[in-house]
């Protein structure tokens, strides 16, 4: 699924290399540290795109993990994000 959803946002290559990243993120951490270390991954990368990708797939395989279809993007009052489009 990340990987499907990252190559939908950010292309075929783009989104591979970024789902092997975010995979490898949290591989190497647990659920009390998920949100730091993702965290520290977006700030050495310092990409406000990647940023925004990331986010997409972490609120989309939240979603998937807990059955919620609640589009993150309406949480915050906007009418939809890109990645709920597809």
């Amino acid at each position: 699924m990340i990987e499907r959803q990252a190559r939908l946002l950010a292309g075929y290559l783009q989104g591979q290399r970024i789902a092997d990243d975010v995979m490898t993120v949290l591989a190497n951490c647990t659920a009390d540290n998920v949100d730091q270390k993702i965290g520290q991954y977006l700030a050495e990368k310092n990409d406000p795109r990647l940023t925004e990708i990331v986010n997409i797939l972490l609120a989309k395989t939240m979603a998937a993990l807990t059955g919620t279809t609640t589009c993150p993007a309406k949480v915050d009052g906007q009418q939809q994000c890109e990645g709920c489009a597809q």
